[in-house]
Order: structure tokens, then C-alpha cells, then sequence
């Protein structure tokens, strides 16, 4: 039977199940509330920050997830609204809050915003951001929005992703609205076809070992950790899953992040081959400090690192590939592959 949704609708927003929940704007006046949904568990038990938040739709939904919400608003009006709805406003422009009382941002570790001006907002606020968490020595994950209806978000979105390692997420999205011939301003779509398509999603890392207020260009090969001489020792164990690795977060964050994924045979980072169980936990432990546990898989071209991984708690729903999980961090007095000791070890299988 084909699934209740067709794969080629968007499903509702989970938004409209959370109590009391209602919206004052329309796409694109607000993002579109499949947004929302992106950042519901990207923002649990963090502080969330959205930059221009208007009527504070989207905000609105992902407060239900968070630990708390700020709004950063620079129209009064808007501010005024915000707070009948209980958020916390930063009611001026952002460049004044980042600039001038910067110690106003030391909670906020998600931020969000959609530009009304890409080309002049998107780089410098996250230059901004990236000077006043490395100032802070604070963490934080920063999303900008792209519309593929707006040609400016667009022709900014390359460039800033690759000058920056921003990483992406296509978001797919309808909330109806059909038209029949040429959109204008007329519309209620804003010179759009309609309420649906593809949001961009950028994520940046902020941070202490961030270079703040300037580029950063990424090196072909990641230094190495540990000496050459350690080296990993698998088993195998049982059956189950751990967490799912995304791949278009790619290698991720090895010295910020929980998570990430190297493709087999991936000689980009300076390692040399990754096609085994071994290989992938020995590239853990030399190159990627945030690294525990990894899992590998042949079938699905998969070397994943992991900070945490709760090996009690394993689902077992989705072991159509296997995969086999390691603890990879080095046990005391493991020095050379002859004779090492053998590192514990479960076996985990891939999420599709």
C-alpha cells in the first residue's frame, strides 16, 4: 500500500499539534512553518534566538521546544506584539545588540533568521556572531534561510556557505496557495508562484576556536590527534541503532560537534583509506576530538563518529544495514596494534 502521505507532499507542520497554537502571518511574510520543524529538536534544552522575528510565528513553535526564546526585533510595533505573547524581546537593530551589549547574545547557543536583504545582512550579522562568541569563548550554531523564490538569497548562498563551512538543508515545503498566471506584489505571494518550494538552510559554527570576524578556509588535510602508533581494535557485539548521521552535515565538527560522517575510500582528510571497521575507528581516534564511538558499514558507504552514543538504549527497529559500532577512545596503555588491548565494542544497525 502507498504510504498515507505521498513522498511527494510535504506532511502538515507538527506545529499546529502543540497546544494553543496559532499563526498571525502567511508565507512568505514568515517562514514557511516546515522551518519550525527543522529546528524543533535542533533547539531542545537550548536557548533559541531568532533575528527579525515579526509576529513570532515560528517562534511561537519551536518555543515549546526550547529551553528559551529570544526575539530580536528592531520594529516597535513588532516588539510590542512579541511580548503579549510572553517572549523575550531585544527590541533594536541587531548590529546595536552585537555591537553595544553583546553580553545580551552569552545565552543564546541556536540563532535563526530569514533576510529581508541577503546581500547585506547574511555576512556581516554572521561576522558579528562569529567575533561575539569568540570573544565570549560561548558556543553557538547559527541557521540562515534561503528561499529559492529570492534570486538574492540565492546568489548569496554559495558563496557565503563555502567562505564560511557553512553546511546545507533543503527544506521542502507547502502551504498552499495556488495562482494562475504571473505572481506580482498584487498577490498575496509576494511575486511567488504560490506558498510552497525549497528553503536553504545554512548552519554555521560559532565558538572559542572559531577565527572570528573573517573567512576561514578549509584545509585539505585535518592534523593529526594522536600518534600514528595507537591504533583501534573492534569487536563485534550486538544489534541496534545508535543515531542517525546526516549527510549533508558531512564530516561535521570534530572539535565542536557530536556527530558526523566520512564516506569509504575518502582520502581528503590525509588519512588514507577508511574500508573497514578498524580503519574508521583508527581515523577516529587520530583526527577527531569530539569522536567516542564510530560505526561503519560497507553496504552503506558509511564511517560515522559519534560523541555520545547510549549503548543501553539501542533501537532495534532498523537493522535492514548492519552496522558495527565502536568505543573508540584509546584504552590506558594501548600503544601499538601488536598486543593492544581490545576496546569495547557494540554493533549497531543504520537508520535509512
Amino acid at each position: 500500500m502507498p504510504p498515507s502521505i505521498p513522498v511527494w507532499h510535504p506532511p502538515p507542520s507538527h506545529c499546529w499539534n502543540l497546544p494553543n497554537f496559532t499563526t498571525v502571518d502567511k508565507y512568505p511574510i514568515r517562514s514557511p512553518l516546515a522551518v519550525a520543524d527543522f529546528l524543533a529538536n535542533r533547539v531542545a534544552g537550548r536557548h533559541f534566538c531568532e533575528i527579525g522575528t515579526r509576529n513570532g510565528d515560528v517562534m511561537s513553535c519551536v518555543s515549546h521546544h526550547a529551553a528559551s526564546v529570544t526575539a530580536i526585533e528592531l520594529d516597535a510595533a513588532y516588539c510590542k506584539k512579541l511580548r503579549a505573547r510572553g517572549f523575550r524581546v531585544l527590541c533594536k537593530p541587531f548590529e546595536n545588540v552585537a555591537q553595544k551589549t553583546p553580553e545580551a547574545l552569552s545565552k543564546c547557543n541556536v540563532y535563526f533568521w530569514w533576510p529581508m536583504d541577503a546581500e547585506a545582512q547574511n555576512e556581516k550579522w554572521l561576522k558579528l556572531l562569529l567575533a561575539v562568541h569568540a570573544r565570549t569563548e560561548t558556543n553557538a550554531t547559527i541557521y540562515v534561510a534561503h528561499d529559492t523564490h529570492c534570486k538574492t538569497d540565492m546568489k548569496t548562498l554559495p558563496r557565503l556557505t563555502r567562505q564560511y563551512k557553512g553546511v546545507i538543508s533543503r527544506i521542502f515545503y507547502d502551504e498552499g496557495g495556488f495562482l494562475d498566471g504571473e505572481a506580482s506584489y498584487q498577490s498575496p505571494f509576494y511575486d511567488r508562484p504560490g506558498r510552497w518550494g525549497v528553503f536553504h538552510l545554512a548552519r554555521f559554527l560559532a565558538g572559542p576556536t572559531r577565527v572570528a570576524a573573517r573567512a576561514q578556509m578549509e584545509t585539505p588535510f585535518m592534523k593529526r590527534i594522536r600518534p600514528a602508533t595507537l591504533h583501534a581494535a573492534p569487536d563485534e557485539g550486538l544489534k541496534g541503532f545508535c543515531e542517525a548521521t546526516d549527510v549533508e552535515d558531512g564530516l561535521g565538527d570534530c572539535n565542536l560537534g557530536d556527530k558526523g560522517t566520512l564516506a569509504l575510500h575518502d582520502t581528503r582528510f590525509g588519512f588514507g583509506d577508511v574500508h573497514s571497521l578498524e580503519t574508521c575507528a583508527d581515523w577516529c581516534l587520530h583526527f577527531c576530538a569530539r569522536c567516542n564511538y564510530v560505526s561503519f558499514s560497507r553496504e552503506a558507504n558509511d564511517c560515522s563518529w559519534y560523541n555520545r552514543c547510549d549503548l543501553d538504549k539501542l533501537d532495534q527497529n532498523s537493522q535492514a544495514i548492519s552496522h558495527h559500532v565502536s568505543r573508540a577512545v584509546v584504552p590506558e596503555g594501548m600503544i601499538e596494534s601488536k598486543g593492544r588491548s581490545r576496546s569495547r565494542v557494540q554493533n549497531i544497525g543504520k537508520q535509512l
